[in-house]
């Protein structure tokens, strides 16, 4: 009795269910083999003993299959779960290209900056007006440079990060102090 593509977690409550089922069957067959001999009834013992000797074959059977069936259902799970695993691999690889093709895009971006901005530089070296253009350049990278920071999600510099470690700890100290 072979069932091809059976769910492994089906078929397994489905032999347990019939094992289940033949023990309580030959519990029910064993009583009336009882009452056989209690009867001294040769035909029916003999007929009984035939269908109690099946129900424990039987019993014998499915307990066997049991452990089949969990190691299959183990297996289906392992298979499945590699499944979802490489599929997630496949996915997050696909998103991992993306980003390095992202990622590239804006290197190259930066590097066609710099150049520009050294060409830039090196057309005027003592002019006024790319000194001051300079400033001007400077302060659009400032300003960009905090947007690129805000989407980098970069934290922020705390202003007093060069202030001298014992005037901050003053600070901290003065602060603790007034809240006691």
């Amino acid at each position: 009795m072979k069932l091809a593509g059976k769910d492994p977690a089906a078929r397994l409550e489905e032999i347990r269910a019939s094992l289940k089922q033949t023990r309580d069957a030959l519990v029910g067959k064993r009583a009336e083999l009882g009452v056989a001999v209690a009867d001294d009834d040769a035909k029916a013992m003999a007929a009984l003993r035939r269908e109690v000797a099946s129900q424990e074959a039987r019993i014998t059977e499915l307990e066997s299959a049991v452990p089949v069936a969990e190691r299959r259902l183990a297996e289906a799970q392992a298979r499945e779960q590699r499944r979802r695993r490489a599929e997630e691999a496949r996915r997050l690889n696909a998103q991992r290209e993306v980003r390095l093709a992202a990622a590239a895009k804006v290197d190259e971006a930066l590097h066609v900056l710099g150049d520009a901005y050294r060409a830039y530089q090196a057309t005027t070296p003592d002019s006024l007006t790319a000194h001051a253009a300079g400033y001007s350049v400077r302060a659009a990278v400032r300003h960009w440079a905090d947007e690129l920071a805000r989407a980098l999600e970069v934290q922020p510099i705390r202003q007093d990060h060069r202030r001298p470690l014992a005037a901050i700890e003053a600070d901290l100290n003065a602060v603790h102090e007034v809240s006691e």
